[in-house]
């Protein structure tokens, strides 16, 4: 195959504005749900999601990257990210590398990254999709669609096609000069401006390397009944019609949304760290450690620290301890810089006390229908036990999983419980349709077939040990009131019934 040369166009763009970036993920960690991230599909080693480094690849920025694993017959996994707030011009930037093997599907497709105006879901659930597509034989391109259930086949999605042509692929009227060559980084940002309502000044436009190769300025992206829409969520969603036709992978780096154009680091030099850190804190103790060390800087150079630690106090160094005077929520603040004099920082809320834990939460995993079994759809953390919903449709506990009348899937919530006073507990689970607990390693409330809410005694506990626990939830299609529920309570005589507070839970 050959390939037409990339020319990089290789001038100073001047520093994104913070105000206007809406998401910035350099995939150093794990930790993306602490990070917005929702609907987490097939994550993990093996799966299709997971964060990889050298020596198996070197990243664009940073020492981490993601890694899209594609089983054969399969799809990559995906993950939506909200906005901070709508917005109706939005840019979306990242880099793709794609290994020397890798082989482009024979069949339509795939799919890479879509972002969404109007209503929340995935592709055929949201009022109107922009696509970010590689095509079959190496090249990219932007379409624009409109879900059929809800603007309908003879509607708006109609209009889009007869500017875009097949699939609402819209023509390159700017270079052709963005075919894929594999083993080396792309950048690839694609920008969307929305229509006025029935007027024909909608925008997409396309870069690759930092090259303009496609834009299209008359576009009818909006019409009357839906003049209310703007950009709100970004989705990865790798999707190739029929799955993978061998199993393969490839990397994904870099990813910054944003209001204005962002741009490749080649056009804009220098850029600024990334601010990271963990906290941890001992059972009664009023001292907090805290790990700066997964901060990173693109360009690989040394970093300073500074801490604010939300009480007054600052200090120095990538990892540092800290003790409080009082008990309390503290808003804990890192700031990196370069030598450049390039900053970024990181804040996350610290609650301190006698009897306050420091848990992250339980590791959630979900399944579609009402069996578990198998490997899990979507997994990650939650802080506690409490979701409740009355009367309304809408997939209930996490998206992508069950169906949209909030029914037919099950979950499990594994992890440990730290309870806060030396004494006897009474643990309650308030679920519909059912459910069953394990604590300490003993089946104590069997509520699977169907009761609304169960209880049990689980003994004498001792303050600040962590004891293991088990949750597990189903829900069906047997009642008709739209009454989900999911809520694990605790009492003893120092703690009147209450939902299992934040920060009593701890991952396994």
């Amino acid at each position: 195959m050959k390939y037409i040369s990339l020319i990089f166009v290789l001038f100073c763009l001047p520093e994104l504005s913070p105000a206007r970036v809406l998401v910035e993920e350099d995939f150093e960690d794990g930790l993306l749900a602490a990070r917005g991230w929702t609907d987490i599909a097939k994550w993990g080693v093996d799966r299709s999601l997971s964060i990889v480094g050298m020596p198996e690849v070197k990243p664009i920025s940073g020492r981490k990257c993601l890694k899209i694993r594609y089983a054969e017959g399969d799809t990559g996994g995906w993950m939506h990210i909200r906005f901070p707030k709508e917005v109706r011009e939005v840019y979306c930037r990242y880099y793709r590398l794609f290994p020397a093997d890798w082989e482009w599907p024979k069949g339509y497709g795939p799919h890479d990254s879509i972002v969404f105006a109007g209503s929340y879901g995935t592709p055929t659930d949201t009022d109107l999709s922009v696509y970010l597509d590689f095509w079959k034989t190496g090249e990219t391109f932007v379409r624009g669609a409109t879900a059929r259930q809800k603007w309908g086949y003879g509607g708006y999605s109609q209009v889009l096609r007869k500017h875009g042509g097949v699939a609402n692929r819209l023509p390159y009227n700017v270079s052709r000069a963005d075919l894929v060559k594999p083993d080396q980084w792309h950048c690839v940002e694609y920008c969307s401006k929305l229509s006025e309502p029935g007027q024909v000044n909608g925008q997409l436009r396309l870069w690759v390397n930092g090259r303009l190769v496609s834009e299209i300025l008359a576009l009818p992206m909006v019409d009357e009944k839906h003049a209310d829409i703007q950009f709100n969520h970004w989705m990865l969603g790798p999707y190739f019609h029929g799955g993978s036709h061998r199993t393969q992978h490839n990397y994904l780096d870099a990813l910054v949304i944003s209001t204005e154009y962002i741009g490749t680091f080649e056009q804009k030099g220098n850029q600024h760290p990334r601010a990271r850190f963990e906290y941890s804190r001992g059972w009664q103790s009023m001292t907090a450690e805290f790990d700066g060390r997964k901060s990173s800087d693109p360009e690989g150079n040394a970093l300073r620290y500074q801490w604010d630690f939300g009480d007054g106090q600052k200090g120095p160094g990538s990892t540092v301890s800290h003790s409080y005077m009082a008990e309390g929520s503290y808003k804990v603040v890192l700031t990196v810089s370069d030598d450049t004099g390039q900053t970024h920082s990181k804040e996350l809320n610290l609650r301190v006390g006698r009897q306050i834990g420091s848990g992250a939460g339980l590791l959630g995993e979900y399944w579609g229908g009402e069996s578990i079994q198998g490997l899990p759809v979507v997994s990650q953390v939650i802080e506690q036990i409490d979701f409740q919903r009355r009367g309304w449709e809408g997939r209930f506990l996490i998206g992508n999983v069950g169906d949209n009348n909030g029914d037919n899937y099950s979950c499990r919530w594994t992890g440990y419980l730290q309870p806060t006073h030396s004494e006897s507990y009474t643990l309650i689970f308030e679920v519909n349709d059912g459910g069953r607990v394990w604590f300490d390693g003993k089946l104590v409330i069997d509520a699977w077939d169907r009761p609304q809410t169960a209880s049990a005694s689980v003994g004498n506990l001792i303050a600040g040990k962590k004891y293991p626990i088990r949750i597990e939830h189903h829900k069906g299609n047997h009642e008709s009131t739209k009454d989900f529920r999911a809520r694990l309570f605790w009492q003893s005589v120092s703690t009147d019934r209450q939902i299992i507070p934040p920060g009593q839970f701890y991952p396994p």
